[in-house]
């Protein structure tokens, strides 16, 4: 981390941290100080670049190591300049009386919490534990985790559409296939709809159902909004009936 050849380019800086998860290593002060110094190596090329994100859903791809490594991303200043749809969010106020964290701290810690999950023998997360387990496209539940919050950032009073929008032009510039980018846009625009579905609706009654199902289609999207709630939920800081 100290050679005078690091980094080579920007990918170098994405490798470390991909490097970093597959060992279960921290990153350092010194090579945090060399990537920060380095962040403006990550130009409008390489905000577009197909090895950067092969890298970065590497990343997400990698359960319950996620979270850890995505920290410290954001503690080196690289998260929210890869991805600056989040790093609108860093330090960004919740004015909510059941959110004890920033809307960054907060995203977070979902990411962490889905993590949690993987393993998970006792408590409420162990219920998800087995779903999280046979999830087949982990890296695009993370990302819509990312995402789900963003639109916060324009103070629109529906933040999920703003959110809904950010994660759309993320899914363009990653160049997600169609049904990727259909997934992804469709959980950040829906991440609410399970939890107001729950505290509004009479779970006991078939139109509930029926009308869930519709909204959701398939199997694949009813787990990872599942999923999703779950996390997002237990991530808030405060002591919720959920």
């Amino acid at each position: 981390a100290t050679d005078s050849a690091f980094p080579r380019d920007a990918h170098d800086l994405m490798q470390v941290f991909h490097i970093a998860q597959i060992h279960g290593a921290r990153i350092g002060a010194g090579l945090q100080s060399r990537i920060r110094q380095n962040l403006r190596l990550m130009n409008r090329e390489y905000l577009y670049s197909t090895r950067a994100r092969d890298l970065f859903f590497s990343i997400l791809g990698g359960k319950g190591e996620v979270g850890r490594v995505l920290r410290m991303m954001h503690e080196c200043g690289f998260l929210g300049q890869y991805l600056p749809e989040f790093g609108r969010l860093d330090c960004l106020v919740q004015h909510e009386f059941y959110h004890r964290y920033t809307a960054d701290e907060h995203t977070l810690l979902a990411c962490e919490k889905l993590d949690e999950t993987l393993d998970a023998t006792a408590g409420v997360a162990a219920t998800y534990s087995r779903l999280f387990q046979q999830l087949e496209h982990a890296h695009i539940l993370y990302l819509a985790i990312l995402l789900h919050d963003t639109g916060k950032s324009s103070n629109e009073s529906h933040h999920h559409e703003a959110s809904a929008e950010c994660a759309q032009g993320v899914a363009r510039r990653l160049c997600l296939d169609m049904e990727s980018r259909r997934t992804l846009i469709w959980l950040v625009d829906h991440h609410m709809s399970m939890s107001s579905l729950a505290a509004r609706r009479d779970i006991e009654d078939p139109s509930t159902t029926e009308d869930f199902m519709k909204l959701v289609g398939t199997q694949e999207r009813l787990d990872m909004l599942h999923l999703l709630t779950f996390a997002d939920a237990q991530a808030v800081g405060s002591p919720q009936w959920n």
